[in-house]
């Protein structure tokens, strides 16, 4: 058997006796099957209805941010699922206070609530805002409360 994800090959699934497979594709909008009932003969092409696009997951909350010795503790308030898809989030971060995110996150896909910036420069401003965005990137959030932090390093040991 064939999975055919958005007209590409994405697998072949050989099943050497009659089985159910159930396969749970994130963030594909349109899916075919092809089967394969002998060594050189196929079946039709079996579409599978396109699906929905999700609804824009909410706002990620309560952005707090904490400083360390060239990094940044990010923590926030998680979202919940928006139809059944799974919720991840991006992190955005400028030198600058308000404005446009940036077109590009320091990361995406992150799966909790909290994120770690590191390798930082101590001593300089930054200003962080979260998104978050349905399991295959098909809808994102506006972004959440900004959080400002200047990352620093510890004193220095006494002699």
């Amino acid at each position: 058997m064939r999975i055919i994800k958005n007209f590409s090959t994405a697998m072949t699934l050989s099943l050497r006796q009659s089985r159910a497979v159930q396969l749970l594709f994130v963030g594909v909008l349109s899916l075919g099957l092809l089967v394969q009932t002998g060594c050189d003969s196929e079946s039709n092409l079996v579409e599978v209805p396109e699906l929905p696009t999700p609804e824009t997951p909410t706002a990620p909350s309560g952005l707090e941010a904490a400083s360390g010795d060239s990094e940044v503790e990010l923590v926030w308030d998680t979202v919940d699922p928006v139809d059944s898809y799974i919720v991840s989030y991006s992190v955005y971060r400028t030198t600058s206070s308000g404005g446009a995110l940036p077109e590009e996150p320091v990361a995406t896909g992150v799966s909790g609530g909290s994120y770690t910036d590191a390798e930082l420069e101590n001593g300089t401003t930054y200003y962080y805002r979260v998104t978050s965005t349905t399991g295959g990137g098909e809808a994102e959030s506006e972004a959440s409360n900004e959080a400002a932090v200047t990352p620093f390093a510890g004193p220095p040991d006494r002699p």
